[in-house]
């Protein structure tokens, strides 16, 4: 055992760790820093072995952070501009250095082995994850406060193994706030997407509450389909204890527990009508481009106006300012879909659409505000005018509309494309009695005035279940 001012307690420390979990750090510490750190079976020897280590090196933050990785919440170190290895939690560092004794003769000293710049730069990034992890945002909420860790999960492929992340709370100014547990795979400094391992749970506080695998897992091999798990209904005033049970996995996590403000779908939908509303016009400037640079040329297109996610009437008709397609979906049912299961692809392309690219479409509305209920589809031409409207035929039992093509007494009917070489002409396109329309700014629906309820798809269930 070593007792030197350069590594205050770190002996005792690392006897708080289980011998799995030694035996995992000095694996790593081996894989990163060369083979200076001698195995052994006893806590004991792992615990010198690893001190011993430490102290060999002209460089100890790169260690430290590795070390701090393994260590449970509330037992970090850091280093000071001595090269120290001190407790975070202690006060003030003394001002006097006080002399180093040389390592042991029977200690190797450790020198990492030279490596390509590559494997370098690939360890440095794991170890910026590990010591500050960065989580890729979400519309939903923003972080605060980190409570609680980083701390490390290590590859466990034949084991259970447990980290636990403790913090205090004042639940009476949570408010509009959350506590959340954040997940992900320590690879890269870069933002992270949620994930959590394959088979996992999360306890907390004890037996008070638990999270299961199925509500962490998101759809399978797929990163970022799962929010950070929300624990707030179960902290305590005061101290409080989140328990990360794993097993299972092939790769390394790293886990924190985080103070978020809540922002709810009513806000983002609003700042979407605020900010990101296309006028009618623009809509049409934009088809015309379209059109103007296709390589063929669309003699009409049939919009449903009926939502693809709801399977009810589009209410806030929204789409990507990236999709080149004139359909939309209906802007809340997407927001209340992404907040229980972070796809965020396109219903009608299947292309990705981050909140921040979702638009509200005049065009769109403006024909939502001048076609009855009973109208459940219509068709324009390339300009955006109106050709056919299509209403219900027979409603079924089990509420299934089956739709009736009803064509205007003045319309007739046109081919599906014509010839890049050429627009469309007088005879492929039928003349239409225009009526006047009143263009209306959308509004956040009511929950309470939609006709049918919204039918949201839990996507989180894999195939074989």
């Amino acid at each position: 055992m070593f007792d030197t001012p350069r590594v205050a307690n770190l002996y005792n420390e690392l006897m708080l760790l289980k011998a799995v979990e030694l035996k995992g750090l000095i694996r790593d510490l081996r894989l990163r820093f060369g083979n200076g750190v001698r195995p052994a079976t006893r806590k004991a020897d792992m615990c010198d072995n690893i001190t011993a280590f430490l102290l060999a090196q002209t460089n100890v933050q790169p260690i430290v952070d590795v070390i701090n990785g393994y260590m449970p919440s509330g037992h970090h170190f850091i280093v000071d501009e001595r090269n120290f290895v001190m407790p975070a939690r202690r006060g003030p560092f003394a001002s006097t250095r006080t002399a180093i004794p040389q390592a042991h003769s029977s200690v190797p000293t450790a020198t990492p082995a030279p490596t390509a710049s590559a494997a370098s730069a690939a360890a440095a990034a794991t170890t910026s994850m590990i010591t500050n992890p960065s989580f890729k945002s979400t519309p939903f909420y923003s972080p605060v406060q980190r409570l609680a860790g980083p701390v490390i999960c290590p590859i466990a492929t034949q084991t259970c193994s447990m980290r636990t992340l403790v913090f205090t709370l004042d639940i009476g100014n949570l408010n509009d706030h959350e506590v959340r547990v954040f997940c992900a795979a320590a690879m890269s400094p870069a933002p992270s997407l949620i994930e959590f391992p394959q088979v996992a749970e999360i306890h907390i506080n004890g037996t008070t509450g638990n999270i299961t695998a199925q509500q962490l897992r998101g759809i399978k091999n797929t990163p970022g389909t799962v929010h950070a798990a929300n624990v707030t209904r179960w902290m305590n005033q005061g101290s409080n204890q989140v328990q990360l049970i794993y097993a299972k996995t092939e790769k390394q996590y790293v886990a924190t527990a985080e103070l978020v403000k809540v922002h709810p779908v009513e806000e983002l939908v609003q700042q979407m009508i605020e900010h990101r509303s296309v006028s009618k016009d623009d809509i049409l400037a934009s088809f015309r481009e379209q059109q103007a640079n296709a390589d063929i040329q669309l003699q009409f297109e049939t919009l449903s106006l009926k939502c693809p996610l709801s399977c009810s009437r589009i209410t806030l008709p929204c789409r990507s300012r990236n999709c080149r397609h004139a359909q939309c979906f209906d802007g809340v049912a997407y927001m209340r879909m992404n907040e229980q299961t972070p796809t965020w692809k396109c219903p009608v392309c299947n292309c990705p659409i981050p909140y921040e690219d979702l638009i509200v479409d005049g065009f769109f509305a403006d024909l939502l505000a001048n076609s009855s209920d009973s109208i459940q589809s219509v068709r324009i031409n390339p300009s955006g005018e109106l050709q056919h409207e299509f209403t219900v035929r027979e409603e079924e039992s089990d509420g299934d509309a089956y739709e009736d093509e009803q064509e205007q007494p003045s319309s007739s009917s046109a081919p599906a494309l014509s010839s890049s070489g050429g627009g469309p002409t007088e005879q492929s396109l039928p003349t239409t009695t225009t009526t006047t329309t009143t263009t209306t700014t959308p509004t956040i629906p009511s929950n309470n005035n939609s006709n049918r309820p919204v039918v949201m798809v839990d996507l989180t269930l894999s195939d074989h279940e």
